[in-house]
């Protein structure tokens, strides 16, 4: 290849990828290059890992507990903890990010403080999670801000997908009972929950649930999805805070061997250790969702096991998609598998 067939060639791939950033209606709202967002997970993201998803052209969001080892009980302090990560974010990419917010059917505390740190600290979105019927308000307030809403009811019915379109919701994501995290409490998986939802409504789809390598992605892309919300596979990633333990645990880990197990709220899916198991004898004992989320709860959950990595106490929560996860990558490598058959 001559350097001017290298130079043309070149040239038309980089016009193919402006077109297609300019085409895909998730990238468009939300001004990102590739339609990739990674999962707002509880104490598993920071600003740095945040950055270095945006910085790879998709879409970083701050979750819960973001950047500290202890749960900020006062509003106030949880508020400036979220300011501060949101300042670090800003120093470390000119991309688009989000905000994790609950939006419940009354405003509490904690949601106030959080639309209050928006009035001078602000995301690019916010990554809604609506408890039905969720508070207009909070909505209309996020809307005067300018702030666009990526909504992702918990339960995807076609109902609470439409609520949400209606409520002002920007970009909806549809997820399926394979995910990580809280999944939801109906049992549907995403392939089959998918095609109706994209019937329903008339805004931007995401796919979420046990997407984690590229031919999961092309399955969805086919699908008719606008775009990829991903979990499991961002904790498996060099930037993410979960520890270097849990990633090496979930890529031992085979999907056949974790605990299925009722939460507060939906199901989890856990990797096998001490308490995950006890869970699950509390299940078959009859104990109710409420007594097996207290016990989790207190032996530490999500920030003992996945941020501390004390694999006995806490515990490691995952997707059934572990199966294709075999090695620790990079956020750029991880957006630009996941966004490619978007590319084509």
């Amino acid at each position: 290849m001559t350097v001017l067939e290298y130079f043309i060639i070149s040239n038309i791939l980089k016009k193919v990828k402006e077109k297609f950033t300019m085409e895909n209606k998730v990238c468009k709202i939300l001004g990102i290059k590739k339609p990739v967002i990674a999962a707002a997970m509880t104490w598993i993201t920071n600003a740095e890992f945040v950055a270095a998803v945006s910085n790879a052209g998709g879409a970083g969001v701050i979750g819960f507990n973001a950047g500290v080892t202890e749960a900020a009980t006062d509003p106030v302090v949880a508020a400036e903890n979220l300011r501060k990560q949101i300042r670090k974010v800003k120093e470390l990419t000119d991309k688009p990010f989000g905000v994790n917010i609950m939006i419940a059917p009354q405003l509490d505390p904690f949601t106030q403080a959080t639309l209050d740190v928006f009035e001078t600290d602000r995301p690019d979105f916010v990554l809604a999670l609506p408890i039905e019927p969720a508070n207009p308000e909070i909505y209309k307030r996020l809307k005067e801000l300018d702030i666009k809403i990526v909504s992702r009811p918990m339960n995807s019915t076609v109902e609470n997908m439409i609520a949400a379109e209606k409520a002002g919701a920007d970009v909806l994501i549809c997820t399926g009972s394979e995910e990580g995290g809280h999944a939801p409490e109906i049992n549907v998986s995403l392939i089959s929950r998918f095609p109706e939802i994209k019937k329903a409504v008339s805004i931007p789809l995401m796919a979420a649930g046990g997407i984690a390598d590229f031919l999961a992605a092309k399955a969805v892309c086919a699908m008719g999805a606008d775009g990829i919300y991903a979990g499991t596979r961002f904790i498996v990633s060099k930037e993410n805070p979960a520890a270097q333990s849990v990633k090496e645990k979930i890529i031992d880990t085979k999907a056949e061997e974790l605990i299925h197990i009722p939460a507060n709220p939906g199901y989890l899916y856990l990797v096998p250790n001490a308490t995950s198991l006890e869970c699950k004898k509390m299940e078959s004992d009859g104990k109710s969702r409420e007594e097996i989320s207290a016990y989790y709860s207190q032996q530490g959950s999500f920030r003992t096991g996945m941020l501390l990595g004390n694999q006995d106490e806490g515990f490691i929560n995952c997707s059934q998609a572990i199966n294709v996860i075999t090695d620790i990558k990079t956020c750029k490598e991880i957006v630009d598998e996941l966004a490619e058959p978007f590319e084509s």
